[in-house]
């Protein structure tokens, strides 16, 4: 995959697993052999560019403050999960006041949105939110909310397409908490999380190669749906003529 080349990303050698070994009681989160074996064990390496805990450059779920728009009697963007996807956002969703935000995770233009819970983060439901009415949102709680501490170092559709890595979400599935059906990737993983950094400029250019693919693969997409029904209508002209 293009990203792994562009940003020297390597698989580690897969290690032969210790039939015994020692985990400090203080980062004993889970009791499960397999977790704990692959504890704060990244199987990515890189050599090229200088790694950053996502904690160091994004906020994670950072405060939203909905005050003034609650007093002027404001709407805003309401995205629930089913309103977000690996291809975007569905906007169409609804419209809510922002008085009724209370219990929501609250977000604004440029935030990214990442799914914490099962299955809805292997699918890859994470998107950067634009267009959001009134320039801010509230949705589902089972997602993480990332925002560029410092948007001079760092463009945050770059971190979104980090975390769409398969390797990424593979390690995220390591540390899933939570009983099965319900299990999350915890805050926690986000926070420690080490990303290779490029100079801003390198990730535009990452993301803007990233998007024209993506691009031809909807377009593509769109073709083969038309070329579908355009079967289907002539199947059934020559069934029922």
């Amino acid at each position: 995959m293009y990203i792994y080349i562009a940003l020297g990303l390597e698989r580690k050698q897969e290690k032969k697993k210790q039939k015994v070994f020692v985990v400090e009681f203080k980062n004993l989160d889970r009791w499960d052999v397999v977790y704990n074996q692959n504890y704060n064990d990244c199987s990515l390496t890189n050599n090229k560019y200088q790694l950053s805990k996502i904690n160091d450059i994004c906020f994670i779920n950072p405060n939203v403050d909905f005050k003034a728009l609650i007093q002027n009697d404001k709407k805003v963007s309401f995205l629930p999960m089913e309103a977000v996807s690996s291809n975007g956002i569905d906007y169409s969703s609804k419209e809510r006041n922002a008085i009724e935000s209370k219990g929501f995770v609250k977000f604004q233009n440029g935030d990214l949105l990442w799914a914490k819970i099962t299955p809805c983060m292997q699918n890859k439901k994470s998107v950067v939110v634009d267009n959001l009415l009134n320039r801010n949102g509230f949705g589902s709680t089972e997602f993480f909310v990332l925002r560029a501490k410092n948007k001079n170092e760092v463009d945050i559709r770059f971190i979104l397409h980090f975390l769409r890595l398969n390797s990424v979400i593979e390690e995220a599935k390591l540390n899933f908490k939570g009983s099965a059906g319900q299990q999350r990737v915890p805050k926690s993983f986000l926070e420690n999380l080490s990303i290779p950094l490029p100079p801003l400029e390198i990730q535009k250019q990452i993301v803007k190669h990233i998007e024209s693919k993506q691009k031809i693969i909807e377009e593509n997409k769109s073709k083969i749906e038309n070329l579908q029904s355009s079967i289907d209508r002539e199947l059934q002209e020559l069934i029922l003529a």
